[in-house]
């Protein structure tokens, strides 16, 4: 059979090292091993400060905050012939903590506090797609000189607020006061956007290669491996493709799937708090402590709309919904 050589596999080919070094894998005649060094640097700044100020007697202030950041390569996931890691993380995480203190008298203390902690988490890549495809690095006879990672991640970001107020009146301290929080996380990611084509050969092309293309001795054929190892070799440098895929997202309700477009999903919920409690000193040694506290959670929520739920009909419980032929729809509160 006659084979065109795809010149897209001849560029890549061309970076791979011509001295193998390593005997530990292959077979020792077509395929050997490479043992190749890639830079693995971790480097953190961090930077902080901290303010207490006694505005008067009856009122304090403090704050604190922390900013650090992390720049780290990936050899673990860029595991390629790179000496510089395509892949890294470079995040910068702040997290702040403020209170204001107030005490009017010696019977009454009010303090209120509120910071936040904005976490993100990024993979980035610094490889070239502008060729507009990829290709399936878990056929090749070798491995593959791009990492093939495609950029993903996310960003938690956390506000949280408190105010909570003791009164002393008699043989009662009175303790009452509420909470919020809120969090959303930003969530993206682009594995498959670009189309994947893996190298082979399918079950409906008539030229794979077969164990009498290979002369053997009488009485003897080419192993399975050997076999394996020499029709990938072959479908690499001929450029074989025995299937392509590609993954393709929504951004927005009405938009369908669009093609080359990152799944993009922005989550949040918030959390509500109040509580009230006494703790009565009934004798010297006898002290009754009571209260009650109610937490709201509300439902996880993606700001555009972009998860499908169950729909909990009225009079039912989420259980009920869950057991029957449910129905399905967008988690949009908005809608």
């Amino acid at each position: 059979p006659t084979f065109t050589v795809d010149p897209a596999m001849l560029a890549l080919l061309k970076r791979i090292p011509t001295t193998p070094n390593n005997t530990r894998v292959g077979d020792g005649v077509n395929l050997l091993g490479y043992q190749l060094n890639a830079r693995n640097n971790s480097t953190q700044d961090n930077a902080g400060t901290r303010v207490d100020y006694n505005i008067n007697q009856k009122n304090t202030v403090t704050g604190t905050f922390s900013w650090n950041r992390q720049v780290v390569d990936r050899p673990d996931i860029d595991t390629s012939y790179d000496v510089v890691p395509l892949v890294q993380n470079n995040d910068a995480i702040k997290f702040l903590s403020t209170a204001w203190r107030y005490s009017p008298n010696g019977k009454v203390t009010n303090e209120v506090r509120f910071g936040f902690d904005l976490a993100p988490a990024y993979f980035s890549s610094s490889q070239n797609f502008s060729s507009g495809y990829v290709l399936d690095d878990s056929v090749l006879p070798f491995t593959d000189p791009n990492p093939n990672f495609l950029p993903q991640g996310r960003n938690t970001r956390t506000w949280v607020g408190q105010d909570n107020a003791v009164w002393v009146r008699g043989n009662h301290q009175f303790k009452f006061g509420f909470q919020a929080e809120r969090v959303t996380i930003a969530t993206t990611n682009s594995a498959g956007i670009y189309p994947t084509y893996t190298l082979g050969f399918s079950s409906a092309q008539s030229d794979t290669p077969q164990q009498s293309n290979f002369p053997a001795p009488p009485g003897s054929s080419i192993s399975q491996s050997d076999l394996s190892n020499a029709t990938a070799i072959l479908a690499s440098v001929a450029g074989i493709i025995s299937q392509e895929q590609q993954t393709y997202n929504v951004t927005s309700q009405t938009s369908g799937y669009v093609n080359g477009s990152a799944e993009n999903r922005n989550y949040r919920q918030f959390q509500w708090s109040v509580y009230a409690g006494d703790s009565w000193r009934i004798k010297p040694r006898l002290t009754l402590t009571y209260g009650l506290r109610w937490d709201h959670f509300s439902p996880v929520d993606e700001k555009d709309g972009l998860v499908l739920l169950p729909v909990i009909p009225g009079g039912q419980t989420a259980t009920q919904t869950l057991l029957s032929n449910a129905t399905i729809d967008f988690a949009d509160r908005k809608s």
